[in-house]
């Protein structure tokens, strides 16, 4: 697939070829991901096994620290993945160490918009289809792109 990509030397675009990541290099990158982004998670359970039960905690505090997890639960990992997309990283912790990034289709750096549209098509395709029709999609397409990329019109290349 050929990409028009910014030449730093005098700002021209020039024509040039990427390589697509391959799929099992796809979900190792996924499965670092999972990782780190639930890093907060975790923390947020274990915490949350050393607070009083029943009458030694205020009602209102309990539904206070109820509503910042379930915000951390959902939340936190979407800005995880928005953020780090649309930043100059081009990607999460797991694609960086693979060696891959997140571009438009003109193989430029993905705004913030795109990286939003991009995860809540992930997390609603994943809720709504399961993992696996997610994956099936990204191994069976060409440029492996999956729903969340054809929509927010990203791919997901080699650096």
């Amino acid at each position: 697939m050929k990409f028009f990509v910014q030449n730093n030397m005098n700002n021209n675009l020039k024509e040039q070829d990427f390589m697509y990541p391959t799929f099992q290099t796809r979900i190792v990158a996924s499965f670092t991901d999972g990782i780190f982004s639930f890093v907060p998670i975790i923390l947020c359970t274990i915490v949350a096994q050393f607070l009083p039960e029943g009458k030694d905690l205020d009602a209102n505090i309990r539904s206070l620290l109820n509503f910042i997890f379930n915000l951390t639960l959902f939340i936190f990992p979407l800005l995880y993945f928005v953020i780090l997309e649309s930043s100059k990283f081009q990607g999460s912790p797991g694609k960086y160490f693979l060696g891959i990034k997140v571009v438009n289709e003109t193989g430029h750096r993905i705004t913030f918009l795109q990286a939003l549209i991009r995860n809540v098509v992930k997390i609603l395709s994943i809720l709504f289809m399961g993992m696996g029709i997610v994956f099936l999609v990204v191994a069976l397409n060409e440029k492996r792109q999956g729903l969340h990329d054809l929509l927010a019109r990203t791919v997901v290349i080699e650096k």
